[in-house]
């Protein structure tokens, strides 16, 4: 039994939150998710909220209850989400310029996939994308405007985004995965 509730405090590399922070168009919040491996069936649940301080982020909101049993392991994964813009703010970008949404990624399971989006002013075709490093990520299509990425090893990679004139842009992702053995 716990006396009390867990903190948890992940310290990223200030190159990860610049760019997450870098846009305009988002905003990037953290959120922690438990996952049981002996109840695959429940998947990923929400287990708190998290604040950014610094290069750290602190998830002290502790929502989840669950009753851990000695010699198990639990995932706890912290997951970053971009939210969009309040409304009445513009941002327009010029015609020729991809834009990824969101534009960086963190992954903190294996296995554990997420989605983002494509587009660029007047232009209507299809996009490819492709992982620099495929042992931490992989990226693959079904529409070519909409994107899986799944993690595959720890380590940090980039997703670059192209359309068919050979205008492009790239997503950083960093893959981490954190387990906690209870005894």
């Amino acid at each position: 039994m716990l006396s009390q509730q867990p903190l948890f405090t992940f310290n990223l590399p200030d190159s990860l939150l610049s760019s997450a922070r870098r846009t305009g168009l988002s905003t990037t919040i953290f959120a922690l998710q438990f996952f049981d491996p002996q109840n695959p069936r429940a998947g990923y649940q929400n287990a708190g909220s998290c604040e950014t301080l610094g290069t750290s982020v602190i998830c002290t909101g502790i929502v989840l209850q669950v009753t851990l049993r000695a010699g198990n392991t639990y995932v706890f994964a912290l997951v970053a989400i971009s939210v969009g813009t309040s409304p009445g703010t513009t941002s327009t970008p010029g015609p020729g310029t991809v834009i990824a949404s969101p534009s960086a990624l963190s992954l903190l399971a294996l296995g554990l996939t997420t989605t983002f989006t494509a587009s660029e002013t007047g232009y209507s075709g299809q996009f490819s994308a492709v992982s620099t490093n495929p042992a931490v990520a992989t990226v693959s299509s079904a529409a070519g405007r909409t994107f899986t990425v799944t993690a595959i090893g720890a380590g940090f990679t980039a997703l670059v985004v192209s359309d068919s004139t050979g205008r492009s842009t790239s997503i950083p992702v960093v893959v981490t995965v954190t387990s906690v053995p209870v005894n």
